[in-house]
């Protein structure tokens, strides 16, 4: 859910996998929908639409079930603007569970370090990462091959091509 898209955002790609029917009641030019006949899977969607999505240079993150406001989009703006050596930087995401208990995502700024625990245990929510689209291309973008853990797959293959942060901040949520 995103409560307000930015004018920063230029376009909207919403991916649909299910195979069914969705609303598309959003007035918002700047939104395309690409839907799959049947669905394949998050990672063969990513990797059949990338011809969609990778001509524009920062790729935002959004995954169903999380909630977004425009903030988020302008801090990872900014930062991507002003560190043109960062090719991730990912956000702080709020992580609600079943029980309404609350907790807080690792934030760093320290790449190496972001580099490090990635070899043990994933600290960046995939639904809140932004991306240089030119990263994506040099890799060949997403691994469609991949039934799960497409996003570490991601990450472990752009490891040596630029820096990771990820930021502060309270605009970001996953249930």
């Amino acid at each position: 859910s995103l409560k307000e898209i930015p004018p920063i955002i230029k376009k909207i790609f919403i991916i649909n996998d299910t195979g069914e029917k969705i609303n598309k009641n959003i007035n918002d030019k700047r939104i395309t929908y690409l839907e799959n006949n049947i669905p394949l899977g998050l990672s063969k969607s990513l990797e059949n639409w990338s011809n969609e999505y990778l001509k524009y240079d920062l790729i935002f993150r959004l995954d169903i079930g999380d909630i977004s406001n425009k903030e988020r989009f302008y801090q990872q703006y900014n930062f991507m603007v002003r560190n043109k050596d960062h090719i991730i930087c990912g956000y702080q995401t709020k992580l609600i569970y079943p029980n309404q208990f609350e907790k807080y995502t690792f934030t760093s700024v320290k790449s190496k370090l972001i580099k490090f625990i990635l070899l043990f245990r994933n600290c960046l929510v995939h639904g809140s990462i932004c991306i240089r689209s030119k990263s994506l291309k040099r890799i060949g973008g997403y691994n469609g091959n991949l039934k799960s853990c497409q996003d570490i797959d991601l990450y472990l293959r752009l490891i040596n091509f630029g820096k990771f942060a990820i930021i502060k901040g309270d605009h970001h949520s996953h249930r």
